[in-house]
């Protein structure tokens, strides 16, 4: 499982002293036992659980796409109770996993975070290795104690979502009976994420694919953008940097991996990117939607829909800093920020940012960015409404009621049907009662 962010992406090690002799035994052929056959039905349960609650990105094309990619990483034999299936989930955490079942699980975030199908590739034949090796089921085995499931259980309860659907996928995991799904979504051991990883770079390769590619992705993931919960139990994992070392000493590098933008990568993943700029906003991710809507309208200047959602972003942002400072970048200070962001509404945050001296010279340099893209949008396409409604949006932020009911109406104009069309109503009949000028 590949865990977001730069946090380490593995089990806490809670049974690392009872296991190590069974991991350096030889492995008997895996035989399914009742206990393996409930985890088993559990994991179909879940798969259902997510697509029952919007969860899933559905997009046949894609599906296929992720499936093309994986397939010469899979084993060649066939796997009993293994039905590979390659899904994107509509979550903002930059995360992936796998479920013992053989569904594989790409979350819009880390689409959103990677550079090219060969960084995939890695990502794929890293949560394919906790498949074909059973993790999830010897876990399950060795974790039948009541204080680990109660330890589980409380690291899903500190997952509290600031709103939105992130870790929605966590919480949809506690409501199965297996506390092992759980601990699925987090990691598994040390030994377990290392033969992954090393087991990912040798398939890459095989595959004729780029293996330093996988080195590349754990950079990405080593990006901190936004308040973090960091549950106290994954102290004392190994880091991002030394997964990033032994993956290097494999492969005989010396140096990092370049950046490797591919064009191609981000035109057919581009809804997964507009779906996951909104579920930031929703989620109060603001710099981490910046950043998605950036690379957008970095690599197509001239699309109305990617300024819009660049314009989005930083009226979104509105007081806060473009990027954490150093101090709220280690655990502690992800942890404090993410507290003290979880103690305030959206509003009651920027209201409170937006009185100091910093927040409004922030607060009006990302409105004066908005202000300049919605434009940019609007005049790169005419009938362009969208560009109005945000328009209108940040001009009664910035107590500008007649400008506001001005973009309103070119709103209603261009989308007399349009989905927002109640809303801006309501927002006009509000702006017209504060006595605006008409």
């Amino acid at each position: 499982m590949l865990r977001y962010l730069a946090t380490t992406l593995g089990l806490y090690g809670l049974l690392a002293a009872s296991t190590a002799h069974a991991q350096t035994a030889p492995k008997p052929p895996f035989q399914f036992s009742r206990i393996d056959l409930q985890l088993y039905d559990e994991a179909n349960a879940l798969d259902r659980l997510l697509e029952s609650r919007g969860l899933v990105y559905s997009d046949p094309v894609l599906e296929q796409h992720l499936a093309d990619i994986a397939a010469p990483l899979l084993p060649k034999e066939s796997m009993e109770n293994v039905q590979w299936r390659f899904r994107i989930l509509r979550d903002p955490l930059v995360n992936a996993f796998a479920l013992p079942n053989g569904s594989i699980y790409i979350n819009t975030g880390l689409i959103a975070r990677v550079e090219n199908d060969d960084q995939l590739a890695g990502v794929l034949a890293h949560e394919a290795t906790h498949v074909a090796g059973r993790h999830s089921y010897l876990f399950n085995l060795s974790m039948r104690k009541k204080t680990v499931a109660i330890t589980a259980l409380s690291a899903a309860a500190w997952w509290l979502p600031v709103g939105g659907i992130w870790g929605a996928t966590i919480y949809a995991a506690a409501n199965t009976s297996q506390v092992v799904l759980i601990f699925t979504i987090y990691g598994y051991s040390r030994e377990n994420e290392q033969e992954a990883d090393v087991n990912a770079v040798e398939r890459v390769k095989q595959a004729g694919r780029d293996p330093n590619q996988f080195i590349r992705v754990f950079a990405l993931l080593d990006r901190r953008l936004e308040p973090e919960p960091v549950p106290f139990i994954w102290r004392d994992h190994p880091k991002t940097e030394k997964r990033i070392a032994y993956l290097k000493q494999k492969l005989g590098l010396e140096g990092d991996v370049a950046a490797a933008p591919d064009p191609a990568y981000l035109d057919r993943m581009r809804p997964v990117f507009l779906q996951n700029i909104q579920l930031d906003l929703d989620s109060r991710c603001f710099r981490s939607a910046v950043d998605g809507a950036q690379r957008l309208a970095g690599a197509h200047p001239d699309d109305p829909d990617a300024l819009f959602w660049l314009a989005e972003s930083y009226r979104a942002l509105g007081p806060r800093k473009p990027a954490l400072g150093k101090e709220e970048q280690n655990d502690s200070g992800l942890r404090s920020a993410y507290g003290k962001m979880i103690k305030q509404t959206e509003q009651e945050e920027t209201e409170k940012l937006a009185g100091t001296p910093e927040g409004r010279v922030l607060m009006e340099e990302h409105q004066r960015k908005a202000e300049e893209l919605y434009r940019r949008a609007a005049g790169l396409d005419p009938r362009f409404a969208k560009a109005q409604l945000g328009l209108g949006m940040l001009y009664e932020q910035q107590h500008k009621p007649d400008s506001a009911l001005m973009a309103y109406r070119k709103y209603l104009e261009l989308a007399p049907s349009g989905v927002d069309r109640e809303r801006v109503e309501r927002r006009m009949a509000a702006l017209n009662s504060k006595g605006a000028s008409q």
